[in-house]
């Protein structure tokens, strides 16, 4: 036994489910008829790709080889990194000098967490940046 419908024109269930709120049985696609076929997404020219002498487009950027894309990204790393870490180093350079000016000693901040994140990402640039220059 199955719930009955709800018909929103007439404001009350439907006892009969074929008839208001049903979609008609030929609605929509049969099975298996849409998308792309079976092993065409994705793939480039023969001889393309990873592997076959040719470096994939998909790895280049603006015509730039996969070397010079890496470097980019490093060296983009390392300066924000140090971005973060001259914040962090302003933050407590400033908050010390005026507890240090202060007649009552004052309290300062160390900002030690953006020094860390900034550290951390300056690595990580570095390496990367490292790491390019093998690929090129």
């Amino acid at each position: 036994m199955t719930n009955p419908q709800f018909d929103p024109n007439a404001g009350q269930y439907n006892p009969d489910p074929t008839q208001y709120g049903q979609a008609p049985g030929d609605y929509g696609q049969a099975p298996g008829n849409y998308g792309q076929a079976p092993g065409q997404f994705g793939q480039g020219p023969p001889g393309t790709g990873p592997g076959f002498g040719m470096p994939n487009m998909a790895y280049q950027q603006q015509g730039m080889p996969l070397a010079a894309v890496a470097r980019k990204r490093g060296m983009r790393q390392v300066i924000i990194g140090a971005s973060i870490f001259l914040v962090g180093l302003v933050i407590t350079i400033t908050t010390y000098s005026h507890a240090a000016t202060s007649s009552t000693g004052g309290t300062y901040f160390v900002a030690y967490g953006p020094m860390i994140l900034g550290a951390i990402t300056i690595v990580r640039g570095i390496v990367a940046v490292m790491r390019s220059n093998r690929l090129g």
